[in-house]
């Protein structure tokens, strides 16, 4: 119920993407030029066949890497929080997900509007921002920098040891510091 979803983790297009397109009788593609898409890759049927959250609010296993349930937060000064960082399925990019309490951001999207079986969480003013398409599943969302881009900006925290290298074969990783 999520192929809309997977489109946007990759530039690259899907062959279940170019099947799509040949069905609707516009386009004749070249399969050669096919690339495997990163979201649901490898999940199993689960992923296919069930929800994207589940005991309102928990992302089942198949379903981790490619849902989220952290909800969007923004620091005092209109920063959003760290911690809310993650990364999209292909690892190419840092991600933030899209999970927002829908009665606290005018985003023109209200709980009210979220059809009773795509509301997943116990607290029916959280869903997702930016996804009805995805069955208003929450997601890794909005591009918070490439991690393939050389020349993206790096983030560095010399009180933990921490920095960043970015290059081509460079890829995101969810990891938690713990001192």
């Amino acid at each position: 119920t999520s192929w809309v979803r997977c489109s946007d983790f990759t530039n690259a297009l899907s062959p279940v993407t170019l099947a799509f397109l040949e069905d609707t009788g516009w386009y004749w593609p070249n399969y050669t030029m096919a690339e495997p898409s990163a979201f649901g890759r490898g999940a199993g049927c689960g992923f296919l066949e069930g929800d994207c959250i589940v005991n309102g609010g928990q992302v089942p296993g198949y379903s981790e890497g490619f849902f989220c349930n952290d909800p969007l937060e923004v620091t005092r000064d209109g920063r959003l929080s760290a911690s809310s960082v993650s990364c999209e399925p292909s690892r190419t990019h840092k991600a933030i997900c899209d999970l927002t309490d829908l009665s606290v951001v005018d985003s023109g999207l209200q709980s009210s509007t979220i059809p009773p079986p795509f509301r997943y969480f116990d607290d029916d003013s959280f869903g997702a921002l930016a996804m009805p398409l995805a069955d208003y599943c929450p997601v890794p969302n909005w591009n918070m920098g490439d991690c393939t881009d050389p020349n993206g900006q790096i983030f560095q925290d010399e009180d933990l040891g921490l920095t960043e290298y970015r290059g081509a074969d460079s890829r995101c990783y969810d990891v938690q510091q713990r001192i």
